[in-house]
């Protein structure tokens, strides 16, 4: 059962407001009503809901008016409307709210083929009394009248629009500042990969863009909506796509989807040949220096992160990680009996083997967790809260057993798909912040982030060190005997 309450969002106290179930608990369909406050705040109307009586006497469901300054709540109408043949009770109103904010008048539409509009006024005590009423047009006539929807694309914000079969109009910018900003310019860029599969994402170009002039490159991943603009490029965890591209640097968000299939020993592989491929291309226009090419991880997608990392054939200078499956032999055990053991048996799928018995030596070939030697660029780990942090620490723990650039970042939240602004702002500027420093030598001159490049600057010795030793090596493996 459910029933309305107040909740104050300073100190968490929470308020009955009706001591009785809202009326969709039995079975009155409230269409599109949804409770509305009065424009001074000291009332509220609900469009659906039982009243408790002193009488304790049966009562039929009304929209309902709760007044915290005379702690009276009232009926203004009665719900009506037919049953079916099941007894289930249809409610005719479609909305229900303050006329203008005012708490003492309350405007009611029904619908019973076509819209029928009441007015009622607050009398005194308990008493609401009908003032006004009209009928409009049908439903279907006004259906072919009038069309309200969101018009939005990858380089456009949305707004609301208004159309009929002669003119169409915007009746609502939601964003009117973004006409101030400089936003860039991101458009559907296209390329295949070695088996000739077709991929696309969206690109988006550095602020200041000069054709000719190399940029570096972010890849995003994940997958790509070209009929929506995200300014994120996709997700707002971890991603910033638009802000990266105002920081001079290029990002390709990747649509994978219709080219890799999950839970398949193919899956990494296949996201690996499409990125690559699309740096490939980047780099033949002139667009992109294959030497400053970083890799955002998300979710699901951290995994193609870490297979580019370990597997891939294109040197990545920079990579991030957030909240995610890593597909290693500790998120494995870690997961067993959680949710009927459904990761592991997706590990299973994705490597190609449990990591028991002969079944190990597959997943020393396979799952990034053991083949992090591999890893030559400095890698940002991410976790959304302790439980999400603790499900990536094998693959931080092992880059600092040996000795590569890491950073592990608790965010605090347990939101996967980031809304809280603040929490958006921490994760979106440490992308931001970390490819900046890794790409292109640039650091934010904020004193509140003098520790972190503090910590970085030491990530960066680490890494011209293992740099150093690798070149050594590799002089040292092509000299003749």
């Amino acid at each position: 059962m459910h029933e309305y309450v107040k909740i104050n969002l300073k100190t968490g106290s929470i308020q009955y407001l009706t001591d009785a179930p809202t009326a969709l608990d039995a079975g009155w369909d409230a269409a599109y009503s949804r409770p509305s406050w009065s424009s001074d705040g000291r009332a509220v109307l609900l469009p659906n809901t039982f009243l408790d009586s002193e009488a304790r006497t049966p009562s039929a469901p009304c929209i309902a008016v709760v007044d915290f300054t005379s702690a009276m709540r009232t009926c203004v109408a009665t719900l009506k409307g037919p049953t079916d043949e099941k007894t289930y009770h249809f409610l005719l109103f479609t909305a229900a709210l303050f006329a203008g904010g005012n708490k003492d008048c309350v405007v009611v539409t029904t619908y019973d083929g076509s819209y029928h509009t009441a007015e009622y006024s607050h009398a005194s005590g308990n008493t609401w009394q009908l003032v006004a009423e009209g009928r409009g047009q049908s439903i279907e006539d006004e259906a072919r009248d009038l069309q309200v929807s969101v018009k939005e694309g990858l380089d456009q914000p949305p707004v609301l629009v208004a159309k009929n079969e002669q003119t169409s109009q915007v009746i609502w910018d939601p964003n009117p500042q973004l006409d101030k900003v400089e936003l860039g310019h991101a458009s559907v860029y296209k390329w295949k990969d070695n088996e000739r599969r077709g991929w696309e994402g969206g690109l988006y170009e550095p602020a200041g863009y000069q054709p000719g002039q190399r940029y570096p490159l972010v890849i995003q991943t994940h997958g790509f909506n070209e009929s929506q603009f995200r300014p994120s490029g996709l997700f707002p965890t971890g991603f910033a796509a638009r802000s990266l591209a105002a920081a001079g640097i290029f990002v390709l968000q990747v649509g994978e989807g219709k080219n890799c299939s999950a839970q398949t020993p193919s899956e990494g592989s296949c996201a690996i040949a499409g990125y690559e491929s699309a740096v490939k291309q980047l780099v033949s226009e002139g667009k992109v220096g294959p030497e400053r090419v970083g890799i955002i991880g998300f979710s699901r997608s951290c995994y193609w992160a870490m297979e580019a990392l370990t597997a891939g054939s294109v040197p990545l200078k920079a990579a991030l990680v957030t909240a995610g499956w890593m597909m290693t032999y500790f998120q494995y055990i870690a997961t067993i009996d959680l949710f009927e053991s459904s990761g592991p048996r997706q590990l299973d799928s994705v490597i190609g083997a449990s990591p028991f018995g002969e079944g190990l030596q597959q997943w020393l070939k396979r799952s990034p967790g053991f083949n992090l030697d591999k890893v030559t660029a400095p890698l940002l780990v991410v976790g959304e809260g302790p439980a999400s942090l603790f499900s990536m620490w094998d693959v931080y723990a092992g880059l600092r057993y040996l000795h590569k650039p890491t950073e592990l970042i608790q965010l605090n939240t347990d939101e996967h798909v980031l809304t809280n602004p603040a929490v958006r702002l921490a994760s979106q500027g440490g992308s931001v912040d970390w490819f900046r420093f890794w790409l292109k030598d640039e650091e934010d001159p904020d004193p509140a982030k003098a520790g972190q490049y503090k910590r970085w600057r030491e990530l960066r010795k680490m890494q011209a060190e293992n740099d150093a030793k690798d070149k050594a090596a590799k002089e040292k493996a092509a000299a003749p005997n």
